[in-house]
């Protein structure tokens, strides 16, 4: 998995944390970048090194929520292949309804599983849309 670089925006530090083990431990990969807020979402990203195959959002994160970072992602001609997922407790029926509608490729809940993300991420990888809901 050396060639999959992932991307995450979440405000928890705990979650923020567990992403970071399972990145570089778990799903080992040297191109890892973690946010803990969404300001200047824009300007980040496009200071990246690479581009991101696999992307985590927090959908209530501030200043931007995950539905205006995915909006700027796809607005970016050099992340057209970046797969966005969502991770958030948010996951009433009209909530996922409105992931699904706004683009988002996939959603894993919270709090993620340690033990069933790893594989979840590799099936995401694989091609499966996932709309995981614990």
């Amino acid at each position: 998995m050396d060639d999959v670089a992932y991307l995450a925006v979440d405000d928890d530090p705990r979650m923020r944390r567990i992403l970071e083990v399972i990145f570089t431990y778990t799903l080992p990969s040297r191109q890892v970048a973690i946010f803990e807020d969404s300001t200047d979402f824009e300007a980040c990203i496009q200071a990246l090194p690479f581009v991101p195959t696999l992307t985590f959002l927090d959908i209530a994160v501030q200043p931007l929520d995950g539905f205006q970072m995915l909006q700027i992602i796809r607005a970016q001609p050099r992340f057209r292949g970046t797969l966005v997922v969502a991770l958030t407790a948010r996951v009433m029926p009209e909530d996922v309804q409105r992931m699904r509608a706004c683009g988002f490729d996939g959603l894993i809940s919270k709090p993620i599983i340690r033990q069933v993300f790893p594989e979840l991420v590799q099936r995401i990888l694989a091609g499966e849309s996932i709309w995981y809901v614990a």
